[in-house]
């Protein structure tokens, strides 16, 4: 992956076998992209939030207040507060869609 504005896309070499490139990586589950935008990371935590909360809705069903709070607490805002100091959303598209989800 390149990280910067001067790299022309070299080949690089390690032990004579070229290193693949990449335009993402994932690093301690957060996923850095080559122009450092969480737009990659925001998408994959809030489809992963949407499923946990799609879960929850299909095994659970009376989904009273004292029931679904525990569970949102224990379950979905972990994988949203994951990491967030890292890689703290700063575009609005990004930022409205893990609200969508809260």
């Amino acid at each position: 992956m390149y990280i910067s504005h001067d790299n022309q896309g070299n080949d690089y070499h390690l032990g004579g076998v070229t290193l693949q490139k990449s335009r993402t990586e994932n690093d301690l589950g957060i996923t850095i992209s080559s122009d450092l935008k969480s737009s990659a990371h925001a998408a994959k935590v809030a489809a992963k939030a949407n499923s946990c909360l799609g879960i929850i809705k299909r095994n659970f069903t009376v989904l009273d207040k004292e029931i679904i709070l525990p569970l949102y607490l224990s379950l979905v805002r972990p994988i949203l507060d994951f990491g967030v100091q890292c890689w703290s959303p700063h575009l609005a598209k990004d930022i409205q869609a893990l609200e969508r989800i809260q």
